[in-house]
């Protein structure tokens, strides 16, 4: 996967694009992106972080009693993180 990645002030995009030799199946991060809404190739990391959240609403990954831990071992999130579980708090 080949994911660029620029600092939220600059004026650069991050750009999530396809796997190599895949046709036209997304990355997983794109995949992720576009259940929660995403339509666009290019992205903010602020765009990122907006469609990650609503991907995790969505999905209702979040902790009930702690909403600031998400749960994703059984999601295409946790495998692309290779985290089980995280906290928003510290997201790594």
């Amino acid at each position: 996967y080949l994911y660029t990645f620029f600092p939220e002030h600059s004026c650069g995009p991050i750009t999530t694009l396809q796997r190599p030799g895949t046709g036209s199946r997304p990355a997983p991060l794109l995949q992720i992106l576009r259940v929660a809404g995403a339509q666009e190739e290019l992205f903010t990391l602020k765009e990122v972080m907006h469609y990650l959240g609503q991907y995790i609403m969505m999905k209702q990954l979040y902790d009930k009693q702690r909403q600031h831990i998400v749960h994703c071992q059984d999601d295409p999130l946790g495998e692309l993180l290779e985290v089980g579980s995280f906290s928003v708090k510290n997201p790594r």
